[in-house]
């Protein structure tokens, strides 16, 4: 077409030298084709230009779907990555919520028996505390039979001090309480002294009581207190008035003196026992406390 074009054109370049004639046939021929190639090299280069165009937006558009699908790759790999940790975060937080349910469990189990030892050491320290009261009771009427038989002594004519001094005996056994446990069965010797005062050892105390106890700084009740210091002084009274008195006892019915030993190595028991009861006391709230 190209070639029909040049050759047109070179046709209707020299048509003149041809043809001068304006009148004839051929030269209208020649001119339509001339016309008609014109316009076949305009749409040509029309197409030209658009198949260029067609080809850089073609190229345009390969590079974009290309960098696309890097992105989509680069997407898909961090999709993976975050898929990844978001079940690895998933299995640290079902086992944090474990270890968290192990250790409240634990805890409020460890609570609960702290609590449940409280009340036990409060309700064993409540029955100390009673039969304390109950061995003071005791020990009251204890001073008031010793008053008692130092007056009825004394009206007959007969030494308390020399009485004294001849019954105390050197001690075949020290009175003990039972560790600080924790059970809720009372030391036997304050059953025994509680009940009757018949019952009671007969073997008396050396005057310088050791307790089996480490020393605490836990008070007893100031009724208590006092009621044990009134018990000191008059055993320390009894012992000077024995280092004092004549060690000759007048002779005396025999049932008399019998009562009489019996009940003043009884009056010796409480008052060791008491001493022991008070140190146990403080051995307990030493062990509340420190809790």
């Amino acid at each position: 077409m190209m070639q029909r074009a040049e050759s047109s054109f070179l046709v209707s370049d020299s048509i003149e030298k041809f043809c001068p004639n304006v009148h004839c046939p051929h030269r209208a021929a020649v001119e339509r084709e001339r016309y008609t190639s014109m316009q076949l090299t305009a749409v040509n280069r029309v197409l030209e230009e658009g198949q260029q165009y067609l080809r850089l937006k073609n190229g345009r558009l390969e590079a974009e779907v290309k960098s696309k699908n890097e992105q989509l790759q680069q997407l898909d790999t961090l999709s993976r990555r975050e898929t990844t940790r978001r079940e690895k975060l998933e299995e640290q937080l079902v086992e944090i919520r474990r270890t968290i349910h192990e250790r409240y469990s634990a805890a409020y189990s460890h609570a609960a028996s702290q609590e449940a030892e409280v009340a036990r050491v409060q309700q064993e320290r409540k029955l100390l505390v009673e039969q304390v009261l109950q061995l003071q009771s005791a020990l009251n009427e204890m001073v008031r039979l010793n008053e008692a038989l130092q007056y009825a002594l004394l009206s007959n004519g007969i030494d308390a001090s020399a009485a004294i001094s001849a019954s105390l005996k050197p001690p075949t056994s020290t009175p003990r309480l039972p560790s600080n446990s924790h059970s809720s069965s009372s030391p036997p010797s304050l059953s025994s002294s509680s009940s009757s005062s018949s019952s009671l050892p007969l073997s008396a105390p050396s005057p310088k009581h050791t307790s089996i106890f480490p020393p605490l700084h836990t008070e007893l009740p100031g009724e208590l207190n006092e009621n044990s210091h009134e018990l000191e002084k008059s055993h320390e009274s009894f012992n000077k008035e024995r280092k004092e008195a004549v060690t000759i006892l007048p002779p005396v019915r025999e049932k008399q003196r019998d009562d009489f030993h019996l009940d003043l190595m009884t009056m010796q028991n409480v008052l060791s026992e008491l001493r022991s009861l008070k140190a146990f006391l403080n051995s307990i709230g030493g062990t509340e406390s420190s809790k």
